[in-house]
């Protein structure tokens, strides 16, 4: 670097002038480079990359340039002339990627494309540098005084003419692309259009004049100087437009295709953009509202007013507004504020899902619930009504039975005895039938109380109702100690414990000597606040392809062991699911089963 700082300085000592147009310069060249380091800082924007290279490009041919007019001899001007060469070549390159990125057609910047472009300038350069050998690019260069200061002139060689076709063509082409994509795009993006066409044209025209030698101060580039309202162009678009942050290939992924309804708002509550959604929707044109205070836009729909006019973040929330076509329509609204880079709050983002569809099934089924309820209940009643006169004729056909076996006793021969036996006892299980599916239709109720149950009472309770049927069995029953009790409701908790119990002696096995039920209970250590109770036997035991379906509706096995409809297991895990626990069975052919349940435990 020191070498290259005494070469310049031994190049230069002694060969300056002073013109009038070093400061303007000199600033053209700062603001240049102001913006280059601006757009660096901006990555990984997409076109922050294109952007940073434009501008630092501008930058070096400004500082160039500035050096070759303040140079006296012609070897010093024609030396700042190559260099600011090293600016020129890369502006089409910069500029065509730039336009790329922001019109989203990065598909075409493939890997030949971009190596095509590199052979303008890696060609141009050499050309350029080596000119006096060949006066391809320049033709008899000599220098002019205009009296103020000294200037060069030349004629313009072969090549000179293929760089600024070249040139022309790239610029008018990625302009054309830059026009196409953004003219039917909200004000925004027509902002940043607007503003990246008026960096370009003013040096493109006044580059051309100079090529032309159409020049309003003699033989000075005006290019140069319309570099300064480029950078204002440019400054403005990023900061008033948004240029690297928001770009219409962006929006036309994001937002354009989106069926949600997208309403971008500023720091004043003012649109900044709304997605073809809400212009469907609300009626309302983007080329309208955009720009606009929302109070204004949206001032038909009082109820969005009232939602987003708190500045505060929404996660969900339903709104109801009515469309164009006064048909109402129900949103899931979100709200997220937006900030900028330096953490002020920039305004909002509303985005809102049209939840109507769902509503209205929502509704119809709510309406098919209340109907069902209604018919349930219905049915209720009439299973209700039904099992009591049942209930009341099988009492009268028992009662006559009774008496007729007891009365007649001696009368009726054994062949009648034997069917007045058989009918009492079908008429017994008949009623027991009709409770079970009572009981059945009654459990859709699951508003009964939960309390803390004392557990080793329900058992107790479950046991004298089966007392008869286990004395005759000869059967066992231990209760363990130390059950713990549970949250749940005592009466159908009994119910459980006396289907379980009675299915053990059901299937106990006739055969077998020692007939024993064991019950037990303690806190699950799987399952945190939970406990377990298990009615365990050393019966029949069950295949273990049926372990499914033992708690189903009639679902019976071992019909020769005892009599029964399969509505005991079912009524149990009909209860237990209303209670919130779960039912299972683990059973060995013949070695016996444990079936088990759990319920929430007390804290």
């Amino acid at each position: 670097m020191s070498k290259l700082r005494g070469w310049l300085t031994r190049r230069t000592r002694g060969h300056w002038q002073r013109t009038p147009f070093t400061i303007p310069l000199l600033g053209v060249a700062l603001a240049s480079l102001a913006l280059a380091r601006y757009t660096w800082r901006r990555r990984p924007a997409p076109a922050a990359g294109p952007s940073t290279v434009l501008m630092a490009s501008l930058s070096v041919w400004s500082f160039a340039y500035t050096l070759e007019m303040a140079a006296v001899d012609l070897k010093t001007k024609l030396f700042w002339a190559k260099f600011k060469y090293l600016g020129i070549v890369n502006i089409p390159t910069a500029w065509m990627t730039l336009v790329a990125e922001y019109t989203g057609k990065t598909d075409w910047l493939t890997r030949r494309r971009l190596a095509l472009m590199l052979i303008h300038p890696t060609a141009t350069l050499p050309v350029v540098w080596t000119n006096e050998h060949h006066n391809l690019y320049w033709v008899r260069p000599h220098l002019v005084d205009t009296g103020s200061f000294t200037v060069w002139r030349s004629g313009f060689g072969p090549l000179f003419w293929v760089q600024a076709v070249y040139h022309y063509i790239v610029l008018t082409t990625s302009c054309l692309a830059m026009i196409r994509t953004t003219r039917r795009q909200p004000r925004l993006f027509q902002g940043q259009m607007a503003s990246m066409l008026a960096a370009l044209v003013p040096p493109w025209v006044a580059n051309l004049c100079y090529v032309l030698h159409i020049r309003p101060i003699a033989y000075l580039d005006n290019t140069v100087f319309a570099f300064f309202l480029s950078s204002l162009a440019l400054a403005h678009a990023m900061f008033n437009f948004r240029l690297l942050d928001v770009a219409p290939v962006a929006r036309a992924a994001l937002i354009e295709t989106m069926s949600d309804l997208v309403i971008v708002l500023d720091a004043i509550d003012r649109v900044v953009d709304l997605n073809p959604a809400v212009q469907q929707a609300a009626g309302i044109k983007a080329s309208y509202a955009v720009g606009l205070p929302a109070r204004i836009v949206f001032a038909n729909y009082p109820d969005l007013l009232k939602h987003y006019s708190e500045r505060r973040e929404v996660e969900s929330e339903e709104v109801v507004i009515y469309d164009s076509n006064n048909q109402q329509r129900c949103f899931d609204m979100h709200i997220s504020l937006l900030y900028n880079n330096q953490g002020r709050y920039a305004g909002r983002l509303l985005v809102m899902h049209d939840i109507t569809e769902r509503k209205q099934a929502e509704e119809i089924i709510h309406q098919h619930a209340f109907e069902l309820e209604r018919r349930n209940e219905e049915l209720d009643a009439f299973s209700f009504a039904m099992a009591h006169d049942l209930s009341n004729l099988l009492t009268v056909v028992t009662g006559y039975t009774e008496t007729l076996s007891d009365d007649y006793e001696d009368i009726l021969p054994p062949d009648a005895q034997d069917m007045l036996t058989t009918i009492h006892r079908k008429t017994k299980t008949m009623n027991s039938v009709i409770e079970n599916l009572l009981l059945l239709a009654h459990l859709r109720d699951a508003t009964q109380t939960i309390e803390p149950t004392d557990i080793t009472q329900v058992i107790q309770a479950a046991i004298e109702r089966m007392e008869n049927k286990i004395t005759t069995r000869q059967m066992k029953v231990t209760i363990e100690p130390d059950i713990p009790p549970a949250l749940t409701y005592g009466p159908w908790i009994e119910e459980v414990f006396a289907n379980l119990i009675d299915n053990a002696v059901k299937y106990i096995g006739s055969n077998n000597p020692d007939p024993c039920i064991r019950i037990r209970g303690f806190h699950r250590t799987d399952r945190e606040k939970r406990v377990r109770y298990e009615v365990i036997d050393n019966g029949l035991g069950i295949q273990p392809e049926h372990t499914g379906q033992v708690f189903q509706v009639f679902g019976r096995f071992h019909k020769c062991e005892a009599d029964g409809f399969g509505l005991g297991l079912s009524i149990a895990s009909r209860i237990l699911s209303k209670l919130g626990g779960d039912i299972g069975v683990e059973s060995t052919p013949g070695g016996g089963s444990v079936f088990w349940f759990d319920l929430p435990a007390v804290d």
